[in-house]
């Protein structure tokens, strides 16, 4: 499957990655149906690039296409 994302290696702007509405942000992969928490220490250590790093399994499976 091909994903458009912004960056690479993080599911920020990724359309299968939608809002479960809780204090602490969770968002949920609807295509592997995992759990994910946005980390602010994700987000300072790749300079403001990506807050959610995505999952190996979805690295492997599928191509990015890189949108701006």
């Amino acid at each position: 499957m091909k994903l458009k994302l912004r960056y690479q290696d993080y599911c920020d702007g990724c359309e299968n990655l939608k809002e479960l509405n809780t204090i602490g942000g969770h968002k949920r992969c609807t295509l592997y149906k995992k759990n994910s928490l946005p980390k602010d220490d994700t987000f300072a250590g790749t300079l403001g690039i990506g807050k959610i790093a995505r999952l190996e399994i979805c690295k492997k499976e599928n191509e990015v296409e890189i949108r701006r």
